[in-house]
């Protein structure tokens, strides 16, 4: 054993069960890129990052943050993404910041007026991240959601907003296209909402997002990329019963549509050329799973009692 760690149930606990507002699992996060050098731990006030080589804190201290809730490393290089929220009526406004290890130079900073909530989706070279960030409403009575683009590996980061034609769409699922410049967004109202497909690098304009198409009515409700790209599966799981609809990004077309009803996981092989679609023990009936070419061809369809997961 190398290090134990040990604290009170407040540090430690996930959930509503105490910590900096329940703590949210998993407790250590792993900074990301080859080399494995850091690991982090969010506690009150404080941002805990620790050398994997001795398993000590860096300069011997943490990170000193008033009223961090989140954060979140990037998938390449030792930068971590910070939140901390409005305060004091919003005298204080709500902020993101991008932190370098193990020097803990702040790199950017974003203030955020009127939020209510935030989330942070990194793009997984490592180029970019995705703040989606919902606002008050002047009255307060509502929210609406935007997204602050950061360019982390272009000079100075610079930031961009994109607001959904519809501002007051609900935003249902989000996810950046594997090692790529595109983003799909589902939004809008159960049972229908729309997809809609984003680029960070347009043909026009390299350095500005544009939407690509916007997919309506669709029964989706999760985004599932191919791990090279290109293809994605929109899924309509659990209660949407299945829907299935397998989408060429660079084309822009529908390659298949079909059902596997109830599933409730989707998961690509690595090679992306397989998708497996699954019903688990969740439900008592239909458990198993399918086999489809990337394209939408099933393959494979296997019933199994009891089944519970399937890995590629």
């Amino acid at each position: 054993m190398m290090r134990d760690f040990k604290g009170s149930a407040d540090e430690f606990a996930v959930g509503g069960a105490g910590g900096v507002a329940g703590n949210s699992w998993p407790v250590f996060r792993w900074g990301g890129g080859k080399e494995d050098k850091y690991f982090a731990k969010l506690g009150k006030n404080m941002i805990s990052v620790y050398e994997t080589e001795t398993f000590s804190l860096i300069d011997k201290k943490s990170l000193k943050v008033e009223n961090v809730v989140d954060f979140s490393w990037s998938p390449t290089d030792p930068i971590v993404a910070l939140f901390v929220p409005e305060l004091g009526g919003g005298n204080q406004p709500a902020r993101v910041s991008l932190v370098q290890m193990p020097g803990k130079e702040e790199l950017r900073q974003k203030n955020l007026f009127s939020i209510s909530d935030c989330k942070m989706y990194w793009q997984s070279n490592g180029d970019y991240l995705a703040v989606k960030a919902d606002r008050y409403t002047k009255t307060k009575k509502s929210t609406y959601t935007g997204f602050e683009l950061f360019r982390i590996k272009e000079r100075d980061i610079p930031i961009e907003v994109l607001e959904l034609d519809n501002k007051n769409d609900k935003i249902i699922a989000f996810a950046w296209e594997p090692k790529g410049h595109r983003f799909a967004v589902i939004h809008g109202d159960n049972p229908r909402p729309d997809v809609s497909f984003y680029s960070m690098r347009s043909t026009h304009n390299l350095g500005r997002v544009a939407k690509l198409t916007t997919l309506k009515g669709k029964q989706a409700n999760a985004l599932f990329w191919s791990p090279g790209g290109r293809f994605i599966v929109l899924a309509g799981l659990k209660g949407f019963n299945g829907q299935l609809e397998f989408f060429n990004v660079d084309e822009l077309e529908t390659m298949a549509t079909a059902e596997h009803f109830m599933a409730t996981d989707v998961e690509w092989d690595p090679t992306g050329r397989y998708v497996a679609t699954s019903v688990t023990s969740v439900h008592e009936m239909e458990n198993g799973f399918n086999i489809w070419s990337f394209n939408g061809k099933l393959l494979y369809r296997i019933l199994k009692d009891h089944f519970f997961q399937v890995n590629e």
